[in-house]
């Protein structure tokens, strides 16, 4: 088989660089990063081999990797084809502190599936999408100032979430072991919360039981799953009834509610208000 790979350098300047990447079939790669190292698989999964550890990093997956690090990566089927965007941050980019981020260990080396539940996720997935279409210079460097917000803002939460759980996970490694599959949980909510979430099933799809998921959950976002859930579909609920000719039963319907009383009783509990008060706006423009 032929190897074929490019790695096109769409943007360049004091932030940091954004490439597109693709290859297919028996491609193979080492390599050092230069800079603070961002890549999202946008097609097909890559295997990372990076400090002795292997990282499987599938379709829809994000990656970071500390600067200065050696690595191996190629295509986990030999026979696909793999596409992503590759970003390397400036490690003095005035965007950012770049140092605390090198300090969040849990950054790192690790394969996050956040694209319907962190800004950094979606970003990327929307950079991924549309890879192939954007040609105009400046709106490559907005993309990379905001990708660089959205790593910091990530960066954060998760300072924060090993701050809460620290009373009930101590050790590091614990740490490193619960947080992703709170990340995971809440993105799986964020995704189907039209649908019936069963706790059980959650934290069985998680890896994790009922009882850490429901007390380490709200130890971190202030809720409960089922609560999660609610929030989001009541928000949901509330945009629809404001912004389309939908009725209330068919907005009830399709947000997983079955019984028009048991919505209503929902939203006026969440609002304080039934749907009808949003409805009978009329905000939208007709």
């Amino acid at each position: 088989m032929t190897n074929t790979f490019s790695n096109i350098i769409k943007h360049k300047s004091a932030l940091g660089q954004l490439k597109y990447s693709n290859a297919s079939k028996e491609y193979f790669f080492k390599g050092i990063t230069s800079g603070l190292a961002l890549k999202y698989v946008a097609k097909g999964e890559e295997i990372y081999y990076i400090n002795k550890r292997i990282v499987s990093v599938p379709e829809g997956h994000f990656i970071l990797v500390r600067p200065n690090t050696h690595f191996e990566t190629h295509i986990k089927n030999q026979s696909s084809v793999a596409k992503g965007v590759c970003i390397d941050l400036s490690l003095i980019s005035p965007q950012i502190d770049i140092k605390k981020i090198l300090d969040n260990t849990l950054l790192f080396n690790h394969a996050f599936n956040l694209i319907n539940s962190t800004l950094i996720g979606h970003k990327l997935n929307q950079m991924g999408t549309s890879m192939e279409g954007i040609t105009f210079d400046q709106l490559q460097y907005e993309c990379l100032i905001k990708t660089s917000n959205y790593l910091h803002t990530f960066s954060e939460n998760i300072f924060h979430f090993k701050k809460e759980i620290h009373t009930i996970a101590k050790k590091e490694t614990t740490q490193e072991y619960i947080i992703p599959k709170l990340l995971q949980t809440k993105e799986y909510i964020v995704k189907n919360y039209k649908n019936r979430i069963v706790l059980d099933e959650l934290a069985q799809y998680i890896g994790i039981s009922k009882f850490q998921l429901l007390r380490l959950f709200k130890q971190c976002f202030n809720c409960s799953p089922q609560e999660m859930q609610t929030a989001l579909r009541m928000e949901k609920a509330k945009n629809l009834l404001q912004t389309s000719y939908d009725s209330i039963s068919k907005i009830a319907f399709d947000l997983g509610y079955f019984d028009l009383a048991a919505f209503s009783k929902k939203f006026k509990t969440h609002f304080g208000v039934p749907p009808s008060y949003f409805k009978n706006k009329q905000y939208f423009t007709k």
